[in-house]
């Protein structure tokens, strides 16, 4: 920028708040209608709802947001006049990343185009967050589309992570102060130590692993285990490798302890540093986290490169005095990690990662903030049937490869017409053996093994590369139904295309509690004979209409896609 042009950052400021003001209290008609458009109706709602998700409470920062979305909402509508502003098209989308850079480059006071996409992608949340939505496509695809956008900011560098000898390596695992606490965490539960039922130590024990875990103790006495960031996050991260393992009274020492030290001490380190960076890089809450999920990670990303970010510039304001969404969150999360050990400000004052983690933490690096994966969105063809089952009861479905395993059973719940009543598990089919997923609350029971995991929150994506590939979806493990899950096709989404889709199938699905494969083959006899005994009984447990036939070949997918929403 020219000497002429530059202000100071308070001068900027001053004057972008003139003009906000101005803009509100003038007496020109603007287009649309000020005040009266669906889009003012709008923008007042969403100015209201942003602090319920995180946002900053800074007013200017708001009302940057604010005015950022209604400039875009306002063009968009002027270049598609069949645009519903509660309802955004991929054809919407891109045209938003057009003008966010046409205005950018035009006006110097506007917001950047990073700015107006970031308010963009909290707009589309906000819609789904306050039952707005009506897009014809999932809203997913939508603020997926933006934050792929957001991370390409990250491209034009790739990582090249050296093999590192294993002394070196050893060395800089050890030092690393997340992988010291579990090794403090592990000598101190011994043999075993109690727990509340929901899993966390109990209370009266916090300040001795405090101590333990060498952590200065609060001012004020913890009710809670997960009250406490550090002592939460290395009880989750130790549950998560299965160091530790935990039933509704005690913790105990989990399959992987007996990795943590000894021959095979350095794999199992590698692997649960990887899984801490994992852990660090991803939140599970709404897009402001989101976003500084994608801040933090492109720091981690350029750390692993030859041009990593300078500490004291990523702190600082842009000489335009343009926000910085998420900056305060995304720099606390950066210290939280210097602190667990596996990034440091070197000498030149960059962030980097330590030569020695390299391979852990690229192992670890979530591959949506990849900029070399260019991982798009893809559809999975599943071809999904109950075993034994005779007629054969089948759905064919697609699904986003983003959807995870928790989000699969509620929808093949839907599909086949069950109640999600009951017990449910994956198992992932493996050449060397199998590994199988269940909910936290059977985790105690028979069917949990050393390779069985609650982690549900997995998606598609991560397990399933190649058509061919199998999953089992086991669900009421007393009637004992064996759902067979085959890919056949991966695939780019086809347009306006929704997240998940039931697209053929045959047979009606064995009701709740019949009694499992030989109970539903029994009711289909009876409820047809009328010189069954159990005829007229079982036809009213099952709600079926007097003298009407009952086809179990019968499959309503009208039915199971209104059931899905779509």
């Amino acid at each position: 920028m020219s000497r002429k042009n530059k202000q100071s950052r308070g001068a900027k400021r001053t004057e972008k708040t003139k003009k906000r003001a101005a803009r509100r209290h003038s007496n020109v008609v603007p287009i649309r209608g000020r005040g009266t458009s669906e889009i003012d109706v709008l923008m007042r709602e969403f100015e209201r709802w942003l602090p319920s998700a995180d946002f900053e409470s800074d007013p200017d920062k708001l009302a940057a947001i604010v005015d950022a979305m209604t400039g875009l909402s306002v063009a968009i509508g002027l270049a598609f006049p069949n645009h519903r502003p509660t309802g955004w098209s991929l054809e919407d989308v891109e045209a938003a990343f057009d003008f966010a850079e046409y205005a950018e480059d035009e006006d110097e006071d506007g917001p950047s185009a990073t700015i107006t996409v970031f308010a963009l992608r909290l707009f589309i949340d906000f819609l789904v967050t306050t039952s707005r939505w009506t897009g014809d496509i999932s809203a997913e695809i939508v603020m997926g589309a933006c934050q792929r956008y957001l991370l390409d900011a990250m491209g034009g560098l790739t990582v090249d992570v050296d093999e590192i000898d294993t002394p070196a390596e050893h060395d800089a695992l050890a030092a690393v102060r997340v992988l010291q606490r579990l090794d403090l965490l592990m000598d101190w539960i011994g043999h075993k130590r109690p727990v509340t039922p929901s899993g966390w130590l109990k209370p009266a024990l916090l300040p001795d692993l405090l101590s333990a875990l060498q952590i200065e103790q609060p001012t004020v006495a913890l009710k809670a285990m997960r009250h406490h960031r550090i002592l939460a996050e290395t009880w989750e991260l130790a549950r998560d490798v299965q160091l530790i393992a935990i039933t509704p009274s005690h913790v105990y020492p989990g399959p992987t302890a007996a990795f943590w030290r000894g021959p095979e001490a350095l794999t199992t380190r590698r692997s649960t540093l990887a899984a801490a960076v994992g852990r660090a890089l991803s939140s599970e809450s709404g897009a402001m986290a989101q976003f500084v999920d994608g801040i933090v990670a492109r720091v981690v990303y350029h750390g692993l490169t030859i041009m990593p970010f300078a500490a004291d510039r990523l702190a600082s304001p842009r000489d335009d005095g343009v926000i910085s969404p998420g900056m305060p969150g995304a720099l606390s999360r950066i210290q939280h990690i210097i602190d667990d050990g596996w990034l440091v400000v070197n000498d030149d004052g960059d962030y980097v990662v330590p030569e020695g983690l390299r391979p852990a933490v690229w192992d670890g690096f979530p591959d949506v903030y990849n900029p070399e994966s260019s991982r798009l969105a893809t559809m999975i063809t599943m071809k999904v049937e109950l075993a034994d089952v005779t007629p054969l009861v089948w759905r064919r479905i697609r699904v986003l490869s983003q959807v995870s395993l928790a989000e699969l059973h509620e929808i093949l719940q839907v599909v086949f017409g069950w109640n999600n009543a009951h017990l449910f598990a994956f198992t992932l089919l493996g050449e060397e053996r199998d590994h199988r997923f269940m909910p936290q609350v059977a985790m105690s029971g028979p069917l949990a093994d050393s390779y069985t995991t609650h982690d549900l929150d997995v998606t598609l994506d991560d397990l399933l590369d190649d058509a061919g590939e199998q999953l089992l979806y086991e669900y009421d493990f007393g009637d004992g139904w064996k759902v067979n899950v085959v890919v056949e096709q991966f695939e780019p989404p086809r347009d306006d295309e929704p997240p998940v889709s039931v697209v053929a199938g045959s047979g009606t699905a064995p009701f709740e509690d019949v009694g499992g494969v030989h109970g539903w083959s029994e009711f289909i006899e009876a409820v047809n004979n009328k010189a069954d005994p159990r005829h007229h009984e079982l036809r009213d447990w099952a709600g079926i209409s007097p003298g009407s036939a009952f086809d179990p070949t019968a499959f309503d997918i009208d039915a199971a896609k209104r059931r899905l929403g779509i």
